[in-house]
C-alpha cells in the first residue's frame, strides 16, 4: 500500500444549502458539489491529512479522525475543514481499506458514508469498527436518509449521522462531542487504575462526574441545571425516606448520572422545538440503554447502572427499556424516577408552561398505580408540601 501523503491547507469549498427553519446558513457539503482542491493519483486510495495553519487548534486537543467515502471531493473538503480545527484526518476511499487502517492504528472517530464500492457498505464498517475498536464512534453519512435507516444505524452503535448535503457548522459539533466523550473514556478508565490511590481518586472521580453532567445539561437550554436538581431532590427525598447513607450517595450521583446515555443521542432530536414522533422516540428510548452500557465497563460506576438503565421503568410495567414493574425496581432507581419526573412537570417546555406545586402534585398522584406506587407518591407529596423550594419551579429534561 503507498505511504500516507501529507497535504498542506487549501481554501474549502463554500457551497452554501438552505438551512432548515430558523437556523443560520453556513458551509454545507454535497457529492454533487463538492470541489476537490486536493489532486492525488486514482490509484492512491489513502490520504493522510495534517494541516499546519496555526490559527486554529480544538479546544480539547487533537484527535485522529478515519474518513471513508468514495469520491475524492468529499474526502478533500472533509479532511481540509477538520484539519483545520486541529484533528489529523485519514482518508479511505472503500471499506475494505479502512479496515485495513483500523488494524493498523488507533482512531478517535470514524466518519464513513454508508455507500461505498466494493461488497461491504457502511453500516459493515461500523460493525468492524465496533469488533476492532469497540470504543470508537462511528458517524454515518447518506444520501437517501429515511426512518428505518435512521433507528438501524443508532441501534448498531451509530453515535450520529447525517443526509448530505449538510452544514460544517453540524459536523464540526458532532465531531467534538464525539472526541470529548473519547477523552472522558479515556479518563474514567485512567480512574479505574487508580482505584487502589484513593485520596488522589476522590478528586479525579468528582471531576469526571460533573463533566459528564455538564455535558448533558449543555445539550439543550432547556437541560440546564437539569442532572444538578434531580440529584438534590433525590438526596432530600432519600434522607426523608431514611435510606441508608450508601443508598443516598447512590440516589445523589444516580441523579446527576441518570441521563448520561442522552450524550449519544442527536442534538437534532434533543432541541426539536416540539413533542417528537414515533422514529424520533424511538431513538430516544435507546438512551437508558447506552448510558448503562458506558458505565457498566468501569467498576466504580457500576453502583449507578441500575439507575441509568431503569429510571425510565413504570410500576405498571409499561416503561422501558426492559418493562419491570413493582417491586422489579429497585428503590433507588424509583426515588430518582420521581425526582426526575418532577422536574420535568415543573419545567418549561417550547410547548406547554411549567406546572404549579399544585397541579404538579395532583398529576403525581394520578400517576399512582401506573407510573409509581401509592406508598412513594404519597410520601414525595407530603415532602413537597413541606419543602420551601418545592413551589419555585425549574427547568427540566425528561420526555414525558
Amino acid at each position: 500500500m503507498t505511504a500516507p501523503t501529507q497535504v498542506e491547507g487549501a481554501p474549502l469549498p463554500m457551497n452554501l444549502r438552505e438551512p432548515r427553519s430558523g437556523q443560520k446558513k453556513g458551509p454545507s457539503m454535497s457529492s454533487e458539489h463538492a470541489s476537490a482542491p486536493l489532486s492525488a493519483p486514482a490509484n492512491r486510495p489513502i490520504v493522510s491529512v495534517r494541516v499546519s495553519e496555526p490559527a486554529v487548534v480544538h479546544p480539547i486537543g487533537a484527535g485522529t479522525i478515519l474518513i471513508t467515502d468514495d469520491e475524492p471531493g468529499i474526502r478533500a473538503s472533509l479532511c481540509l475543514f477538520l484539519g483545520r480545527l486541529g484533528y489529523t484526518v485519514i482518508e479511505a476511499a472503500d471499506a475494505d481499506t479502512a479496515v485495513e487502517l483500523l488494524g493498523r492504528q488507533r482512531f478517535d472517530l470514524v466518519l464513513s458514508d454508508i455507500a461505498l464500492p466494493g461488497t461491504r457498505t457502511g453500516l459493515d464498517l461500523l460493525a468492524q469498527v465496533k469488533q476492532q475498536q469497540p470504543d470508537v464512534d462511528v458517524i454515518l453519512m447518506t444520501g437517501h436518509m429515511d426512518v428505518d435507516f435512521a433507528i438501524n444505524a443508532i441501534k448498531r452503535g451509530a453515535t450520529d449521522y447525517f443526509k448530505k448535503p449538510f452544514l460544517f457548522d453540524e459536523l464540526k459539533h458532532a465531531v467534538q462531542r464525539c472526541i470529548e466523550r473519547r477523552r472522558l473514556l479515556e479518563k474514567a478508565r485512567d480512574l479505574e487504575r487508580l482505584q487502589s490511590r484513593h485520596d488522589a481518586l476522590k478528586g479525579v472521580q468528582r471531576e469526571f462526574m460533573v463533566s459528564l453532567a455538564a455535558m448533558i445539561d449543555a445539550k439543550s437550554p432547556y437541560t440546564r441545571a437539569h442532572s444538578e436538581r434531580v440529584s438534590a431532590y433525590a438526596r432530600h427525598f432519600g434522607t426523608v425516606l431514611g435510606i441508608s447513607d450508601r443508598e443516598l450517595k447512590i440516589v445523589t450521583t444516580g441523579g446527576r448520572l441518570h441521563d448520561i446515555g442522552k450524550l449519544g443521542t442527536p442534538d437534532s432530536v434533543i432541541n426539536k422545538p416540539g413533542r417528537l414522533d414515533a422514529a424520533e422516540w424511538e431513538i430516544v428510548k435507546q438512551h437508558p440503554i447506552c448510558g448503562a452500557q458506558l458505565l457498566e465497563p468501569i467498576a466504580m460506576m457500576r453502583p449507578y447502572v441500575p439507575i441509568v438503565r431503569s429510571h425510565h421503568e413504570n410500576f405498571d410495567g409499561s416503561g422501558y427499556p426492559d418493562r419491570l414493574k413493582g417491586d422489579q425496581i429497585p428503590l433507588t432507581v424509583q426515588i430518582v424516577k420521581i425526582a426526575d419526573y418532577y422536574d420535568a412537570i415543573t419545567s418549561d417546555r417550547p410547548y406547554r408552561e411549567p406546572m404549579t406545586l399544585r397541579e404538579a402534585c395532583d398529576t403525581l398522584t394520578s400517576e399512582i398505580g401506573k407510573g409509581f406506587s401509592d406508598p412513594l407518591v404519597t410520601a414525595f407529596v407530603a415532602m413537597l408540601q413541606s419543602a420551601p423550594w418545592a413551589s419555585k419551579g425549574a427547568v427540566g429534561d425528561v420526555q414525558l
